[in-house]
């Protein structure tokens, strides 16, 4: 589909809290350039019936499949050994369908809800239940030891691939996305074999992000977005509780800071992130025009967008560029020159340049 990889399930996109129509579009290509499979994008003008419908983002959904997340195929009778172990996908979101409730609270006083999502709750077997929420148990008992240590002795750098987690933080910081760690948020695991560990993602769903919207602290350039509480959010009851403790933990500490100067010196900065925006709005052309003209929302406060609205497209843009100098400028305090400190690192995955 218009040379995207061979798939049956897509998402027609319509953008109308995100003006400039590349807010998932940009996030979806860091994450690419971290290393990690995202949904792939194509910009399209949608007819149906013979009515113009507007500018739309075709994406891809997330779902376990060799052109998507490549983890393992789990059948119904892999219920044992390593068969077992992977592959897993879980969405953390608000509390509905298949799952279970961590016994560990959420910021906001109840506990997290995990929800099934590969596979499918009419899949899944009740030995394949079972596992993903030990193994999750595992980690979030060891996370919240003093020590980082569960009663197995584990410590949770050991049970999740560690170098996914602190790039998710780099993403959700930047973006200050205020469903950041919360909404639409998921985890995965594969089998043991292929290396088993739990890891961040796929991410999804950044339309409220980078600036365009003022409750949650979200049109704020400065303040850490991990922090909820201090933002006063009216969600709370879906945020971990795991991101307060990650970073009472040096090693992760360090190793968000060592990948954040890497990153700043290949793509998180305003040369690639400048050149890529206007790439966008020049693929996106006169369409974009021909979307506004349909849809007369510019300068509309359509969800608690940050006042003055920009009227024009122009205005939406630079207004995304201005978020990103801002950010930029206030992480690189936090990163380079505030707490946190670069050390000796051990104990993480293999996928862990290690400085």
């Amino acid at each position: 589909l218009i040379g995207l990889p061979e798939e049956e399930d897509w998402i027609l996109y319509a953008s109308p809290i995100d003006k400039t129509h590349m807010r998932n579009v940009i996030t979806l290509e860091l994450w690419r350039k971290m290393g990690y499979w995202a949904s792939n994008t194509r910009y399209c003008e949608l007819v149906l019936n013979g009515e113009y419908r507007g500018t739309y983002v075709l994406m891809e959904k997330i779902k376990r499949d060799e052109n998507r997340l490549d983890i393992a195929r789990l059948n119904p009778e892999d219920t044992e050994g390593d068969d077992l172990t992977g592959g897993y996908i879980i969405r953390m979101d608000w509390p509905k369908g298949d799952g279970w409730y961590s016994k560990y609270n959420s910021m906001g006083g109840d506990r997290l809800f995990f929800q099934y999502l590969y596979p499918k709750t009419e899949d899944i077997t009740s030995q394949q239940k079972l596992y993903i929420r030990q193994y999750i148990s595992d980690f979030e008992d060891a996370l919240f030891d003093g020590n980082f240590v569960n009663n197995d002795g584990v410590r949770y750098s050991s049970l999740v691939g560690l170098s996914s987690f602190a790039d998710l933080f780099i993403i959700n910081e930047l973006s200050r996305s205020v469903d950041a760690y919360k909404i639409s948020s998921f985890i995965h695991k594969d089998k043991g074999s292929n290396g088993g560990r739990l890891k961040a993602g796929p991410i999804w769903d950044f339309n409220l992000a980078y600036g365009n919207v003022v409750y949650c602290g979200g049109s704020k350039p400065s303040g850490w977005t991990y922090k909820q509480l201090d933002n006063q959010c009216d969600d709370l009851s879906l945020m971990p509780l795991w991101w307060e403790r990650f970073m009472e933990d040096e090693v992760f500490k360090n190793l968000v800071a060592c990948r954040w100067q890497d990153y700043r010196e290949d793509f998180l900065n305003e040369a690639f992130l400048f050149d890529f925006i206007d790439h966008q709005v020049n693929e996106l052309g006169v369409a974009v025009d021909r979307n506004f003209e349909k849809w007369n929302y510019l300068g509309e406060n359509l969800w608690d967008e940050p006042n003055p609205v920009p009227t024009t497209y122009k205005g939406e843009i630079e207004r995304l560029k201005n978020w990103f100098t801002n950010r930029i400028a206030w992480l690189d305090k936090q990163m380079i020159n505030g707490d946190f400190t670069i050390t000796a690192i051990d104990e993480l995955d293999s996928d862990v340049t290690v400085y």
